[in-house]
């Protein structure tokens, strides 16, 4: 076999062992409900069977009455288990978005939605922090229209309070 012909099988061999890198579906909108006057959308990829759907979610949108849609960029990097929250307060006045892994926590009143998504500070900055160490917050929950309980750390988690001015 000469030279060429064999660099001609070698290059064909190669070639069809590559293979296009597998395109990622598009995301869709997983899971919606209304807070207040806006319908909240969770945005991501379907995770398979045996998982909780928000393990899929990457992403968070707001739509309100008049159908105009944007969409929310948090701070920090959110985890996979991160998104599954109770964002909403009970009465819809308040929306509590976790910013990071980590904290904080932002909560807007929903009438300054749109200028908290253009760039205003929150209504309220809640942390776990404690001195330098940050923790993991997780399990954000409404217990009412004023008060959010949340966890921070490991094992065992701490449960904290935010009660609303």
């Amino acid at each position: 076999m000469t030279k060429s012909v064999l660099t001609a099988v070698l290059v064909s061999i190669v070639g069809s062992c590559r293979s296009e890198p597998a395109q990622q579906p598009a995301e869709e909108v997983l899971y919606s409900q209304t807070c207040g006057a806006f319908e909240l959308r969770f945005h991501g990829h379907k995770p398979p069977p045996e998982f909780p759907v928000s393990f899929g979610v990457s992403r968070l949108s707001f739509v309100d009455k008049s159908g105009e849609s944007r969409t929310w960029n948090q701070a920090g990097e959110l985890f996979f288990s991160d998104w599954d929250y109770q964002a909403c307060a009970p009465d819809g006045q308040h929306l509590a978005l976790l910013q990071d892994h980590y904290g904080p926590i932002h909560i807007v009143r929903l009438a300054d939605l749109w200028d908290y998504l253009g760039g205003q500070p929150p209504t309220h900055t809640v942390s776990g922090m404690t001195g330098d160490i940050a923790h993991v917050h997780s399990e954000l929950r409404w217990l009412n229209a004023s008060t959010l309980v949340y966890q921070i750390g490991g094992s065992p988690p701490l449960t904290r309070r935010f009660v609303l001015d």
